[in-house]
């Protein structure tokens, strides 16, 4: 079971398709539906790692980096707004921000019928004084706004 309720006020918990979602992204259109609200995104894709890259970890030993793709954009129709999202390896990972909020996909520790599950959540939905981290597959720690619901 997954609490959050020492942190969050609200959220969702999801199951993702990357491998759908990288489909999608490779024409640099993808709609994404958070929190009951469908968001659709322009994207471009970042310079991605090396296929080769590798891992070492602290025992010395080495493993490949697991396959991921990094996109940034925009929220179309939407000034001033900002997407990153991060796909592989089973997760999708990223920030929205639009009309002065923030959405948030971050995976869990947690499967579900062997998916990742993920939480949901938007800047508004965080307890005052909080710091998310989340995060467990990318070595990216989140540190959210200290906001506060009304």
């Amino acid at each position: 079971m997954l609490d959050f309720n020492d942190t969050l006020y609200n959220f969702e918990t999801v199951t993702t398709n990357p491998t759908a979602f990288l489909d999608d992204a490779a024409d640099g259109q993808v709609t994404l539906r958070l929190l009951g609200q469908n968001f659709d995104l322009k994207l471009q894709k970042m310079h991605a790692v090396s296929d080769n890259t590798t891992i070492t970890a602290a025992d010395g030993s080495i493993s490949d980096a697991p396959k991921s793709y990094s996109y940034t954009g925009t929220v179309v129709g939407k000034a001033n707004s900002s997407v990153v999202l991060t796909a592989g390896d089973g997760v999708l990972i990223g920030e929205i921000n639009v009309d002065n909020k923030s959405y948030y996909i971050d995976q869990t520790a947690k499967k579900y019928n062997n998916k990742v599950v993920h939480i949901v959540y938007s800047s508004d939905e965080i307890k005052k004084g909080t710091i998310l981290a989340y995060c467990t597959v990318f070595p990216v720690i989140y540190f959210v706004p200290q906001v506060r619901k009304s």
